[in-house]
């Protein structure tokens, strides 16, 4: 019977020495195998090795970045990266270093057709990452307010500023609201936009980007999470604006889907803004992206107050949700997602009128007369939120939450 006898190591600073290795044969001759001497792998090139592939198969519910290959160094890593409106398919995806500019990868890589993800890989998860996620004449996002796909075109870009990769990241209307406030605010002049002496941005090239800096890109996201976190109540609230929605489709719709993570809260929040569009004008055809839009312009003066930073409204046409009432419609519609895709037993807020009735500022001028609108929320803590505003058509709404 052949043995093989133990095997010892001697490990030096940078060089690997094997003994030599004795196999037993037969009539018991042995053969020795010659020492050898290997060195690590030599490390790659950040160029090389960065890189964005279509699909993911790692954790999705994993709270931090996933390992990196080999070669890349002790700061390397990678991360799952899709699009935060529900699964979005066959949409573009482009990652920026800030530092400099660079992209990663040398070809144009699309999120896949199933769970709409790609793969994300750096030599260093410490750098800002800008993330951009554009549209194609074959793309489709879920809408979770119409529960269906929906053209994702070329006209369509979203952005993540990520400030590290510290987990799976999504690309939403929580992350291009934080980048509209950062390239208005950090990267102009906030106070020309205001007075109108200079355009609100849309978006800014790669080489003003790169002057962005980590810390300002930390608080262009923690405004936004700040405010979100301000119109619902703990048991919603989100801990990161860059977490991936955990992905929601038309193909599945289980209960249990949504988990108690960090991903789980951007889901349900990012979901209920779905929702709110759908429902905000009922006979209306407005979708998430038109939300989006708004939202974002919205969130440019780093509050949501309708306005955007240059005093103009938030809408560019029908509104898709005010900003007295935003509370209310956006905690119904994290409970609608909540119990729709989770089996969590959350703390929520009920409607208690009809979300039918409530009103918005695209209605035709009236008179002078004031009107004064109480909505009631009935929360299952057994408790009623007064919500009391007054306005005149065509004018700003004025009110607030009355305990």
């Amino acid at each position: 019977m052949n043995s093989i006898k133990p095997l010892h190591s001697l490990v030096s600073m940078s060089v690997i020495a094997l003994l030599p290795l004795c196999v037993s044969c037969g009539g018991g001759n042995s053969t020795s195998v010659p020492a050898t001497a290997t060195s690590p792998a030599p490390a790659i090139a950040c160029s090389q090795y960065n890189s964005v592939t279509s699909g993911f198969t790692g954790d999705l519910n994993s709270e931090g970045p996933h390992g990196g290959s080999e070669g890349g160094g002790d700061s390397s890593g990678s991360a799952g990266v899709g699009g935060g409106l529900g699964k979005v398919l066959g949409a573009k995806v482009e990652v920026t270093r800030l530092s400099d500019g660079t992209k990663f990868g040398s070809q144009d890589t699309f999120t896949d057709p199933v769970d709409g993800m790609v793969r994300l890989q750096t030599c260093n998860v410490n750098e800002p990452l800008l993330i951009t996620l554009k549209g194609t004449a074959q793309a489709t996002y879920y809408d979770e307010g119409k529960n269906a796909l929906l053209p994702f075109g070329p006209d369509q870009e979203i952005h993540a500023l990520v400030e590290k990769v510290d987990g799976n990241i999504g690309i939403s209307i929580l992350t291009e609201a934080a980048y509209r406030f950062a390239i208005n605010n950090f990267l102009a002049d906030p106070k020309a936009i205001a007075n109108g002496t200079n355009s609100l941005l849309k978006k800014i090239d790669a080489k003003e980007l790169s002057k962005l800096t980590q810390s300002q890109i930390a608080i262009a996201n923690q405004r936004v999470l700040q405010e979100i976190n301000r119109m619902v109540p703990a048991s919603f609230g989100v801990t990161s604006i860059t977490a991936l929605p955990t992905p929601l489709g038309l193909d599945n719709q289980r209960t249990d889907l949504i988990p108690q993570n960090v991903y789980g809260q951007t889901a349900i929040i990012t979901g209920a803004f779905s929702w709110m569009s759908d429902k905000f004008r009922i006979g209306t055809s407005s979708s998430t992206l038109d939300l989006l839009e708004e939202f974002s312009r919205d969130l440019t003066d780093g509050k949501i107050d309708g306005y955007s930073l240059d005093r103009s409204l938030a809408s560019a046409a029908a509104s898709t949700y005010e900003s007295v009432t935003l509370p209310i419609n956006l905690n119904v519609g994290a409970n609608f997602i909540a119990e729709q895709f989770s089996a969590a037993n959350l703390n929520t807020a009920y409607p208690f009128v009809d979300i039918t009735a409530f009103r918005d500022r695209s209605e035709p001028c009236d008179s002078n007369t004031d009107v004064i609108e109480n909505i009631f929320s009935l929360t299952k803590q057994g408790t009623v939120d007064l919500y009391r505003r007054t306005y005149r058509k065509c004018l700003p709404v004025v009110g607030g939450l009355v305990h």
